[in-house]
């Protein structure tokens, strides 16, 4: 994660502002390539059992304006309070989302969904109090749709609201989002004995 942001936009805190955040949507839909959602599985796959089978090492080939945010979450300062009410009231909306869309993102465009734990570069530990999911979706619009009408992410949206309010200015957790539309060239997926649905191998 970053140690600092680069400080305060006017872009934020209503629907539509992660797009006016990115100048090139200005003049461009971002759109993803058309018909992604029907396609098949393919990539020179063979059945085995009835079951698609992979070859052993694939390389996805990038997807137009494939949009990806990761979104983290950092209660490391809490005080104790604060830090249960967390975990009581705001950590589990947001890992029934990100389990959404891990188990059923194909509904929302989404590729794939990973919540993740941070943890010491050493000893491999976690038990720091951060996290951050990363996803992959089909474009801008899948992602801004999930976001504004789907419950699992409103039921994040309203608990984040209630806490907030309960805590107003000693909220010490922090919260950030990351999103990058990136083009086909600047992609590079490879996979090396993992199962099919591992990653951006579900696109295929």
């Amino acid at each position: 994660m970053r140690d600092s942001v680069s400080g305060p936009i006017k872009e934020h805190v209503y629907w539509g502002s992660m797009r006016d955040r990115l100048p090139v949507s200005q003049t461009d839909e971002l759109l993803g390539d058309p018909g992604e959602e029907s396609k098949q599985k393919t990539n020179g796959s063979t059945s085995q059992n009835g079951k698609p089978h992979l070859p052993e090492r694939v390389r996805v080939q990038g997807k137009k304006n494939l949009t990806v945010i990761r979104s983290g979450q950092d209660w490391s300062t809490a005080l104790p309070e604060e830090r249960q009410i967390y975990l009581d009231a705001m950590q589990p909306p947001l890992v029934r989302g990100m389990e959404y869309l891990r188990d059923h993102g194909d509904e929302a465009g989404c590729f794939s969904c990973r919540f993740m734990e941070i943890v010491d570069p050493v000893t491999a530990k976690g038990g720091h109090d951060r996290t951050f999911g990363l996803a992959y979706f089909d474009n801008l619009a899948s992602l801004e749709r999930w976001s504004k009408e789907h419950r699992t992410h409103l039921a994040i949206f309203a608990e984040f609201a209630k806490y907030a309010k309960r805590l107003g200015d000693q909220m010490s957790l922090a919260l950030f989002h990351e999103v990058l539309v990136l083009e086909p060239e600047q992609q590079v997926f490879e996979y090396i004995g993992c199962h099919d649905g591992t990653g951006m191998l579900s696109s295929l």
